[in-house]
């Protein structure tokens, strides 16, 4: 009875150590071009700057209380296109819109 018990108790041990709290860092670099084009319709210019456009930071996501195999699942390299663009001005005088273009990779490590 006693090893039985010992043995259910190891077993649960076993289970309960594969399930613990895990962490993913990702490291995103974003690269491409951003425009900014400016409209004055108030002294009627139109003027659009290119400049390169290169970030990165780093992003960490925990995970609680989930085995490896499903914390490595969630947590995986990817490249995505961008194409984002962001309006703002005041009516009738100027008229901003910046737009970024290029591509962001993650690069993503379970510790």
């Amino acid at each position: 009875m006693k090893t039985t018990t010992l043995i259910l108790c190891l077993f649960v041990l076993a289970l309960m150590s594969c399930n613990k709290d895990r962490v993913c860092t990702c490291t995103v670099v974003t690269s491409g071009t951003t425009s900014t084009r400016t409209i004055s319709e108030l002294i009627g210019t139109d003027t659009t700057v290119v400049i390169p456009l290169n970030t990165s930071n780093q992003n960490s996501t925990t995970f609680n209380k989930v085995s490896k195999r499903k914390a490595k699942y969630n947590c995986f390299d990817k490249t995505e296109a961008i194409n984002e663009t962001t309006s703002n001005g005041v009516p009738g005088f100027v008229t901003i819109t910046i737009t970024n273009t290029g591509t962001r990779n993650y690069s993503c490590e379970l510790e």
